[in-house]
């Protein structure tokens, strides 16, 4: 048996030995240093990417804050931009609109204290009490867009971005700006022109940000207010009186369009500037079952299809004041003999003191000169045409430098007459035969009047570029052919030419039977105790479309054609009236302007002069 022996006692250094030693090295030495490496640099990639997700994060912070103030900049210029796009309506028609009910006293008494901003503050301003806040002390007035309150501006998924607000304030320019000018006393002339400067101040915000723009008028270019008696010739068709004459498809009136009665549509005639009313009600075609509404279209009804005018220039105002003709116009007769317009009708003395170098009997194209020149012996004004009798035929032609008339009387086997109009020159020349060069000649420009005391039975022609002609009669006057402008506005140059046909106690008709297919008339024409209309609208075969560049002002609404919508038969003419600009601040010769107030606004307009931009400081909200 075995003899198990006692393991012997194992020593301290070799215990040393053991704990510290394996595989064949010292764990102090190696394994530790490798620990303690991994650890510095597991804590140096720990800072490293702490470090980079302190700096995303404040990149993103920064981003942020960099895109909401971005935002909250252009909502402060998108709220700026947007108040004067407010304030140029609002100068532009609304203004025009209010004037109807001023009065000339209050803005004689604004004129005389430079209070152009009040003006703004008493009529720039839609339906209802003014929303401007006047300051007479300091001439300023100020509007807040939206009342003041924080206006929201949304992106494309509907969700809110931001808001702005945005102020406007007028004041008197004052300065180095022009004084005001104040003229007042006759209808025909009075006149309050005012200069008044704007800054538009708008802060936008968009999260904790806020910025702030300002707009501001050129410093160097004050806007204009002019206010004046307002021509009859500004609107594209006045109504005096009553309508009663349908406006029915295929109809345009491109520009502002007034009646003193009822609008009488049926279908969809086309309206391209503002359209008013003095009646609060429209008269509409229902299908044959004629229907006053107070409303702007005649909705569908059972098996009718309604009337649905199109208004392009803003929905109808009706039940506005009335558009009066003066009590005393004046008068073109005592205008085509150099006397001031104003006063009685010339009687034989008159004309004869005018024209004292030639017969003055009836039968004769009178000029009226102080023997050299087209001017009044006393008054010394520029006189123009005056013709005794009835006309035949008048036929207006463009040579040259020259306007040239050519008359036929009506009287007995009269020969033709020529009238040349040189304006380069600045000569009238008068005589018979159609013999260029024939007859007598004055010095001097007229004033562009031709009276006729009797009818013109038959016009047309062409109007010279630099012609500026009322041809006035106090009987009818009648279109047989195209009467146009050598040179209509729009095609560049620098062409004035300008025609009105005022008949002062008759009418303006187109000979139906005579007249071409698709007449063009390039005039504005005047019957304010009569109509413009076609003879012939309701017998004559469909003549196309009559054409009038202009504009229209008659007592009542004259027919240019007739339909019958069960039979699809039409008449006569369809109706384009588009209104002349140029109107708007310019007037042919001796035309009457009514009682009322109108704003014009004349080319170039500095209302619509590029602002001057600036970034303004505004206080940011505590986070």
């Amino acid at each position: 048996m075995p003899r198990h022996t006692r393991p012997a006692p194992v020593r301290g250094a070799a215990l040393r030995m053991r704990l510290t030693s394996g595989r064949g090295g010292p764990l102090g030495r190696e394994d530790g240093v490798i620990f303690v490496t991994v650890l510095g640099v597991i804590l140096i990639v720990t800072l490293l990417v702490g470090a980079l997700v302190v700096a995303t994060m404040s990149e993103t912070a920064l981003s942020s804050g960099q895109l909401r103030g971005a935002q909250a900049l252009f909502l402060a210029e998108a709220g700026a931009y947007r108040a004067l796009a407010e304030l140029r309506h609002r100068l532009a028609v609304q203004l025009d609109a209010r004037l109807a009910t001023a009065i000339g006293d209050v803005l004689a008494a604004w004129c005389a204290s430079d209070q152009g901003a009040m003006v703004v503050a008493e009529f720039a301003h839609f339906e209802g009490p003014s929303d401007w806040g006047a300051d007479p002390g300091r001439s300023e007035a100020v509007l807040a867009l939206g009342g003041g309150r924080p206006i929201a501006a949304l992106g494309r998924d509907g969700r809110e971005v931001g808001t702005f607000t945005a102020a406007v304030r007028v004041r008197s320019a004052g300065g180095d700006a022009p004084p005001p000018e104040c003229r007042s006393g006759a209808e025909a002339e009075e006149r309050y022109r005012f200069f008044v400067h704007y800054e538009v101040l708008s802060v936008g915000s968009a999260g904790g940000a806020r910025r702030g723009v300002r707009l501001s008028s050129p410093p160097d270019r004050p806007v204009e207010l002019l206010l004046e008696r307002a021509s009859l010739a500004r609107w594209a068709l006045l109504l005096l009186d009553t309508s009663e004459t349908w406006l029915t498809d295929g109809t345009v009136v491109d520009g502002p369009a007034h009646t003193n009665g009822e609008w009488w549509i049926w279908g969809a005639p086309v309206f391209g500037g503002p359209v008013s009313s003095a009646a609060p009600t429209i008269r509409f075609g229902n299908c044959g079952a004629p229907v006053s509404l107070r409303q702007a279209d005649n909705p569908r009804s059972g098996s009718c299809a309604g009337d649905h005018p199109v208004y392009r220039g803003g929905q109808p105002h009706l039940g506005v004041s009335r558009v009066a003709f003066p009590d005393s116009p004046p008068k073109p007769a005592r205008a085509a003999l150099g006397l001031d317009p104003e006063g009685p009708d010339p009687v034989d003395a008159d004309i004869q003191r005018a024209t004292a170098d030639q017969a003055g009997a009836r039968g004769a194209v009178l000029v009226a000169n102080d023997g050299v020149s087209v001017r009044h012996p006393d008054t010394r004004r520029p006189g123009g045409l005056y013709i005794r009798g009835d006309v035949e035929r008048m036929v207006l032609a463009a040579e040259g430098p020259r306007q040239v008339i050519l008359l036929r009387l009506a009287e007995g086997r009269s020969p033709v007459w020529r009238v040349e109009i040189d304006w380069a020159a600045e000569e009238v020349r008068v005589g018979q035969g159609e013999r260029a060069g024939a007859g007598r000649t004055y010095r001097g420009r007229p004033n562009g009047v031709v009276f006729v005391e009797g009818a013109i039975r038959g016009l047309s022609g062409t109007v010279h570029r630099d012609s500026v002609l009322t041809i006035a009669a106090s009987g009818d006057i009648r279109l047989v052919d195209h009467l146009v402008y050598a040179e209509p506005p729009g095609r560049g140059g620098e062409a004035v030419n300008l025609l009105a046909l005022y008949s002062t106690t008759g009418s303006v008709l187109v000979d139906g039977a005579e007249a071409p297919r698709d007449l063009y008339v390039d005039a504005v024409v005047l019957a304010p105790r009569g109509r413009f209309a076609v003879d012939g609208h309701d017998t004559v075969e469909d003549r196309g479309t009559f054409h009038l560049l202009g504009g229209i002002v008659q007592a009542t609404f004259g027919p240019v054609g007739s339909f019958d919508p069960l039979a699809d038969l039409r008449r006569g003419y369809a109706r384009v009236i588009r209104h002349d600009r140029r109107l708007q601040d310019r007037t042919p010769p001796a035309l009457p302007r009514s009682a009322r107030f109108a704003a014009v606004r004349r080319p170039p307009d500095s209302l619509y002069d590029k602002p001057v931009w600036q970034e303004i400081p505004v206080p940011q909200r505590s986070p």
